[in-house]
């Protein structure tokens, strides 16, 4: 397979995860972006209904809802010997939700219904132009039930803040009821007659009526598109791949925690092929993962017995990177960290340890992650919370639980995690890469058993 010299200088590699955030307001459209990457790279799609036939050599995927998939290839080592290597992301992040009954009119002007999904840092949504994505079912007129992807890209509503001559303690306190304050009004053209979801068909030049409508599943996001702030690029002739853009940055929706997600295929497609490699892109970790598709779920679980992955053997040779967002130390705010703590943007990949097991790292795994940053001579950090901040967690315990396998949480430091406007460091996205290449590659993730 081609090394990182062949993979993509490091201006290609990021400008490539712009465009797959911009194409991915949902968890329907990273899945199909995540797809559309491994149908390019030759990896063959199952179904879960269908036996699998399966050969040395092969490369695979499979999704679950629209949305959740695992990806994975057989390397030339043996299972039993060598063991697998996982890379564990996932695709929702929290937004706001249309809810059933879709739109409804307040005070003369007609809004839409929404519920909050995830812990959204509400404020940031306020005075942005919203468009809104998801998938639609419909039923023909011959009886069968169809969906319909759904993407406005244009604006369609905008949540207005209240005026500060209107509320004089608005920049002191202020709460947002999320039942009350967080309704988009809808813009003209979107706000009358016919119900949201009607509209976005006969905007997507959807044939189907109102009564065909069965069920939907759309999201508000912020339209204004990612960018790379100041990112001046040199291009790497080795396979160091270093960008040399220190200190510049990603600007974008949903970097927790799609930035994972493409570094993470992007890794896998060009891993040596010498290790058992998987991809697993979850959906609902924002909401605690705990559906069909969710890493609390079965579906890996599944997965990897049909492939014949369960022995033992297999899992304690076998290692995950449960690759997600870092809290990165914010310079208004240093007390929200632990003094020895405090991940840095560009400052390379941060390690999250929890002695609580809110996240998956041991002892064991942390020193095979710092070994391949020494050996890949990129820098590396840690996180760890205070004792009087409880932290967050990822889908690496519940997988470590679930399975038996090593596990070790890895991410990258990024400002305003959960807003509608998220901020990472260049450098340490092509650190991410190098990282991830490299622990698909890695010879031994066993240091004790």
């Amino acid at each position: 397979m081609a090394g990182l010299t062949q993979l993509f200088d490091a201006s290609q590699y990021l400008n490539g995860m712009l465009e797959f955030i911009k194409n991915s307001p949902t968890p329907y459209h990273a899945s199909h972006s995540l797809c559309t990457i491994l149908d390019e790279q030759g990896f063959r799609r199952l179904s879960e209904t269908e036996e699998w036939y399966l050969q040395e050599g092969d490369q695979c995927y499979v999704t679950r809802n629209g949305t959740s998939v695992i990806a994975f290839r057989f390397g030339s080592n043996s299972k039993v010997t060598h063991g697998m290597r996982l890379v564990g992301a996932h695709l929702d992040s929290p937004c706001l939700k249309l809810n059933p009954k879709a739109n409804f009119e307040k005070h003369g002007y007609r809004v839409a219904n929404v519920e909050v999904y995830g812990s959204s840092l509400l404020r940031t949504w306020f005075d942005r132009d919203l468009a809104i994505a998801g998938r639609i079912f419909v039923r023909d007129a011959d009886g069968s039930i169809r969906k319909v992807m759904i993407d406005s890209k244009v604006p369609v509503a905008v949540i207005p803040s209240i005026a500060i001559h209107l509320e004089r303690q608005a920049n002191k306190l202020q709460e947002i009821d999320s039942q009350v304050h967080i309704n988009p009004v809808l813009l003209n053209h979107w706000g009358d007659g016919e119900t949201l979801p009607q509209q976005l068909l006969d905007f997507a030049g959807d044939q189907a009526e109102a009564e065909d409508i069965l069920g939907f599943d759309l999201r508000f996001y912020d339209s204004n598109p990612p960018n790379l702030i100041e990112s001046e690029i040199e291009i790497s002739n080795s396979d160091n791949l270093t960008s040399d853009c220190s200190n510049q940055y990603i600007s974008s929706a949903r970097i927790d925690n799609l930035l994972s997600c493409y570094t993470g295929v992007q890794a896998l497609t060009n891993a040596s092929g010498d290790n058992f490699c998987m991809l697993v892109a979850s959906d609902h970790e924002e909401v605690g993962s705990v559906s069909d598709s969710g890493a609390q779920g079965r579906f890996l679980l599944q997965v990897l017995e049909r492939i014949g992955a369960l022995d033992p053997r297999v899992i304690r040779n076998s290692a995950m990177l449960s690759a997600d967002g870092a809290h990165g130390l914010h310079p208004n705010y240093p007390e929200k960290h632990d003094e020895q703590h405090r991940p840095v943007l560009n400052r390379g990949p941060v390690i999250k340890v929890n002695s609580n097991q809110r996240y998956a790292t041991s002892d064991e795994t942390e020193a095979v992650i710092r070994g391949l940053c020494t050996d890949l001579k990129i820098p590396v950090q840690v996180f760890v919370s205070r004792n009087d901040q409880p932290c967050g967690t990822t889908i690496g315990p519940l997988v470590a639980s679930e399975i038996g396998i090593k596990t070790v949480d890895v991410g990258v430091a990024q400002f305003a995690m959960h807003s509608i406007r998220e901020l990472a460091g260049c450098d340490d996205a092509v650190y991410f890469l190098k990282l991830l290449k490299a622990f698909y590659d890695s010879d031994s993730v066993s240091l004790v058993d």
